[in-house]
């Protein structure tokens, strides 16, 4: 690179690389490649630079990973352009990259592109080809390569969502009303996020960092359902570093008033594992619904570099949950205390003339007496069956 823009800036010295399409991978003049995007090499002060020609309509990003200065590598000389937009309906018309007009002009050794304003006809769903041909004015001398090898592109209608979480369970938490440790425990089984990661950020150079699952609670289900694509409506609750949500009284009167409160657990991406939460501080004996969501955090390295993630995408939510809280019941009154019934009971007879019998029963081991205070009753019915609801269950 250093030998190619030795002149400058004395000349207009200049490399230029076309990306071009079609739907075979043989150039033709029935059926030729077709140029969708231009990229400059161009030298600023002692760095040497790639980006989108100037009349090279779309998106494009010059590379800035492991050994990449805006898109090139000096120790292997090598030149990598990224998240080059094909698709992009904010940009063209029809959403699909627009076919370019490139002029070589060997006699006055100038090159110019323009847009056509139409739309590149890419096989979709299906397998289209891309090749790279390089232009270099050099000493005032236009001179061009030979198509690259074909590279195949397919163009897929299959996507990879976020997963979300499909198996959420809970267990009642017993504990002291007045402490407010009553709750309920949130359990549910992580992420499955490789195929994401490998088909949706890898062809691109992003990486997931970490795995953030959001939990949302409402005491009303409408107040979930649907659950907005943003924060902005919900309020945040800090979480303990022992993974225990505690709600105080401000986030209960959140709670009560219809609002929606979340936490946050972040864990690795590459877990796979149970993972539960308890969560306390819930008004016992009442219902409360819950979701939860989980938030990609995309970098795009995948060195683990204690930063803020480029982006944080999200997935669909999970179904609702309905949990009830607990309450445990107080000592029971006199009123409400009632004896033990018999187990076992059975009648034999004296003897064969049937006319005497005896009883038995076994007195339940729970049992307690006191003098004068418990006892048995024996109820004898002549002449009729028992009713159905002193007969014997089972």
């Amino acid at each position: 690179m250093t030998q190619f823009f030795e002149n400058l800036p004395n000349t207009d010295d200049a490399l230029y690389y076309e990306l071009s399409v079609n739907e075979v991978p043989t150039d033709s003049v029935a059926n030729p490649f077709e140029v969708i995007k231009v990229f400059e090499v161009y030298k600023d002060g002692a760095d040497y630079k790639l980006r989108l020609h100037a009349d090279s309509p779309g998106a494009a990003e010059a590379s800035d990973i492991v050994n990449y200065d805006f898109g090139y590598n000096s120790v292997d000389e090598l030149l990598r352009m990224e998240k080059i937009a094909i698709y992009d309906e904010a940009i063209y018309g029809d959403g699909w990259a627009t076919v370019l007009n490139t002029t070589i002009d060997d006699v006055g050794d100038t090159y110019t592109v323009a847009d056509s304003g139409v739309a590149y006809d890419f096989m979709f769903p299906g397998v289209n080809y891309l090749r790279l041909k390089a232009i270099t004015i050099k000493d005032d001398e236009l001179s061009t390569s030979q198509l690259s090898i074909p590279a195949s592109l397919a163009l897929s209608l299959i996507t990879y969502d976020i997963p979300l979480v499909d198996n959420l369970t809970y267990d009642p938490l017993y504990g002291v009303e007045e402490d407010r440790t009553s709750g309920v425990t949130l359990n549910w089984h992580s992420v499955d996020i490789a195929n994401y990661e490998n088909n949706m950020l890898a062809p691109i150079n992003y990486y997931v960092d970490n795995i953030v699952y959001s939990v949302y609670i409402a005491e009303e289900m409408s107040s979930v359902l649907p659950l907005d694509d943003d924060d902005t409506n919900y309020n945040l609750m800090p979480m303990d570093n022992n993974g225990l949500m505690a709600i105080d009284d401000t986030e209960v009167e959140l709670l009560r008033d219809g609002e929606v409160v979340y936490f946050e657990l972040s864990t690795n991406k590459g877990i796979n594992t149970d993972l539960s939460v308890d969560i306390e501080g819930l008004d016992v004996n009442r219902n409360y619904f819950i979701r939860v969501v989980t938030k990609v955090e995309v970098d795009d390295t995948d060195i683990d570099i204690p930063d803020l993630p480029l982006e944080i995408r999200r997935s669909d939510p999970s179904s609702v949950l309905g949990v009830t809280v607990p309450k445990i019941p107080g000592e029971p009154g006199d009123a409400e205390i009632f004896p033990l019934a018999p187990e076992g009971m059975g009648v034999e007879f004296a003897d064969e003339s049937l006319i005497s019998a005896g009883i038995y029963w076994t007195m339940p081991g729970e049992m307690s007496f006191a003098d004068d205070e418990n006892g048995f009753e024996i109820i004898a019915i002549e002449d009729r069956s028992l009713p159905d609801d002193l007969r014997p269950k089972g």
